[in-house]
């Protein structure tokens, strides 16, 4: 189905070998001008000027511990030394380290995770030496065809930059517990093990997302990576340090209805909505009456056609709060209320990613 990604062919970028030593860096000046900034056409920034200005912001990630994966990349939020990287590079992991531009190792708290949408938030010392915030842009201004970087550590190799277009827009990868990240940004730059958790930035040098993932059949870059889109990236921040408001949940997973499943379900054609096709036994959809094969419809007597509106209008509104669910049992349309709860895995939950695909959260 076109926007999203068959299983078994998306894997994580978390580095298969650390190489030891000094912090290595690509040179790119040589690489020339991207057709740049549309703000400033008579002024574009060289690929080597993108470069300079965000390489700063942009740190090596290790962790450590018997059970740890290889790490990753990761880059500054903020001033207040907040480092966003994957979940999935420091899942397992009893130890974290972020490596600065002078190659220097600094420990780092994890403030928490966020599985699904495969982000985690990490703390360092403010004033640690010579680390400097990405700006971070608008990602609904992205379009395809528009120039990027990306800049990670593959193979361990510190803040290494390529180069590439935005491939395409909008696509579902996999994250943790059988869930999908909506809305991720495909490109073609490339991307290897270690470039996980590292910033992809637009012709004017901001971050517009996180790239997280590539789609391939030999385990290398074949051309096709993606990002978190730097607004889920904000937001899950906001969540991780408790100035956006915990998530609001309800503890299914469901797909879009398209022809086929509409078919398949008896319902009429052109029939819209989300078929839930599992529902968590602790979640507060099970307590509420929700069942698999239900279609969802609806919340708060408004129309909802899929799952990125389904997820939109729920989280409109607070925990604890209660949603009225419209929904589809039995070819009767049916009202369910149900109180919103707390998503589980903001705080330290590392599960591994799945390659479940064409599946959204709840």
């Amino acid at each position: 189905m076109q926007g999203h990604i068959a299983p078994g062919w998306v894997v994580g970028l978390t580095a298969l070998a650390a190489i030891g030593g000094a912090a290595v860096a690509l040179v790119v000046t040589a690489l020339g001008p991207l057709d740049l900034d549309p703000r400033d056409p008579e002024r574009p920034l060289s690929v080597g000027e993108i470069y300079r200005q965000a390489a700063p912001g942009v740190v090596r990630v290790t962790a450590g511990g018997p059970r740890a994966g290889s790490g990753g990349s990761g880059f500054v939020l903020d001033g207040d030394g907040h480092v966003v990287t994957n979940a999935h590079v420091i899942q397992g992991a009893d130890r974290v380290e972020v490596f600065t531009p002078g190659g220097e190792p600094v420990r780092a708290r994890v403030v928490g995770t966020d599985p699904s949408v495969d982000l985690a938030l990490l703390a360092v010392p403010p004033d640690t030496e010579g680390l400097r915030p990405l700006a971070h842009g608008g990602d609904a201004r992205v379009r395809v065809g528009d120039p990027v970087v990306a800049i990670g550590a593959p193979f361990g190799l510190d803040r290494s930059a390529t180069v590439g277009i935005v491939s395409g827009l909008a696509r579902q990868i996999p994250a943790a517990n059988d869930v999908t990240i909506a809305g991720a940004i495909q490109t073609d730059a490339a991307l290897n093990p270690g470039n996980s958790g590292g910033p992809l930035l637009d012709a004017s040098g901001q971050v517009i997302g996180v790239t997280t993932r590539i789609a391939t059949r030999t385990g290398s870059d074949d051309g096709v990576g993606f990002a978190v889109p730097i607004a889920t990236v904000v937001r899950a921040a906001g969540d991780l340090l408790g100035r956006g408001g915990e998530r609001p949940y309800v503890g299914f997973v469901a797909v879009d209805v398209d022809r086929r499943i509409a078919a398949d379900e008896g319902l009429p054609a052109g029939s819209r909505g989300i078929l839930v096709v599992r529902v968590f036994e602790e979640g507060p959809g099970r307590a509420a009456g929700l069942a698999v094969g239900d279609v969802l419809v609806g919340v708060d007597g408004r129309r909802i056609h899929d799952n990125p509106e389904f997820t939109a209008a729920i989280r409109r509104r607070r925990t604890g709060e209660r949603a009225s669910l419209s929904l589809i049992r039995d070819a009767r349309e049916l009202t369910v209320d149900v109180t919103l709860a707390r998503r589980p895995g903001l705080a330290d939950d590392r599960d591994p990613p799945t390659t479940a695909a064409r599946r959204t959260p709840g």
